[in-house]
């Protein structure tokens, strides 16, 4: 049988880990959230941010 793998989200900004282990949901509902921040506010430069997947096997 196939082993069935989800991917997990990190997000860094400046290279600093300030999520782990986000379920895509999740994930986008974070981004959006700084997307938002940065369109009222200025705040939140999307250039700051970086994301790293990894992937894991569900038993």
């Amino acid at each position: 049988m196939t082993p069935i793998r989800r991917t997990l989200y990190t997000i860094l900004k400046d290279g600093k880990e300030i999520f782990s282990d986000l379920s895509q949901n999740e994930y986008f509902d974070r981004m959006q959230d700084f997307a938002v921040e940065f369109y009222l506010t200025g705040k939140n430069d999307p250039s700051e941010y970086t994301t790293k997947l990894t992937e894991e096997e569900i038993d």
